[in-house]
């Protein structure tokens, strides 16, 4: 299988790869935008090279983050009579198990859904 101009385009996500697959990423593009075809088998080899860069978990985990609203968890104060086990250390506990979750999700190819 092969992918070629907007659909290749669409799949990169600018700004979030280390600078070597970044490049890749780069010479993919300009294929696509000539109108050649870039190899399943290649785009595979860099996603799986980004996914074991040590990055690629800062990337999930600030990516949950941002779109979940993790840093609101912080505002959240539960009522001590409904909640009486709720304390700083649970509370970080969740956003933790929440990152974690997301970041397998993202290594694991999983589906939200």
């Amino acid at each position: 299988m092969t992918h070629s101009g907007p659909l290749l385009r669409s799949r990169q996500s600018p700004g979030i790869l280390p600078e070597k697959e970044a490049d890749v990423a780069r010479e993919y593009l300009k294929k696509a935008a000539g109108g050649a075809q870039v190899r399943k088998a290649e785009v595979e080899d860099t996603v799986r090279r980004m996914l074991a860069d040590p990055r690629s978990k800062a990337l999930a985990t600030r990516f949950a983050a941002q779109w979940l609203r993790l840093q609101d968890v912080e505002k959240v104060s539960p009522d001590a009579f409904w909640f009486p086990n709720y304390s700083r250390q649970l509370m970080e506990a969740m956003i933790r198990e929440t990152e974690v979750f997301f970041e397998q999700l993202v290594r694991q190819d999983r589906s939200l859904l």
